[in-house]
């Protein structure tokens, strides 16, 4: 998913007047949750993470690939539900958020190999 498709949908589902940069900042935000907590853990994931700006090419590919990328879309829902100030609609955009995302989060455990440290035994040293 883009990130054009990703606001584009979000904006289908929930009608808002957020600017387009606060629902970039908000994308970035998650972008670089996904890097910190789950690409970043494992070996070959990870890399250096660019945080979206309005420089940013609309038609750049998200993190998360497709069938799990429909995450971002709820995850701008919930966060237009928070400064619409509507809070039974954020909390259950939030539980539908955290389930796919738990559910991204299961798949990449399971398919990538975990970063491990190696330890010298004789000195307590990492290499």
């Amino acid at each position: 998913m883009t990130v054009r498709e990703a606001i584009e949908r979000a904006d289908a589902r929930t009608p808002n007047a957020a600017a387009w940069t606060e629902k970039l900042a908000w994308l970035s935000e998650l972008e670089g949750k996904i890097a910190a907590e789950i690409l970043d853990t494992h070996e070959g994931g990870g890399g250096v993470f660019e945080p979206l700006t309005e420089l940013t090419d609309k038609t750049t590919e998200l993190l998360v690939p497709h069938p799990w990328d429909a995450l971002y879309v709820s995850w701008l829902e919930a966060q237009i539900h928070l400064i619409n100030r509507e809070i039974d609609s954020y909390n259950n955009a939030m539980l539908i958020f955290q389930g796919q995302y738990n559910d991204y989060a299961r798949y990449y455990n399971r398919t990538h190999r975990p970063k491990t440290e190696r330890y010298h035994y004789f000195g307590g040293s990492k290499t």
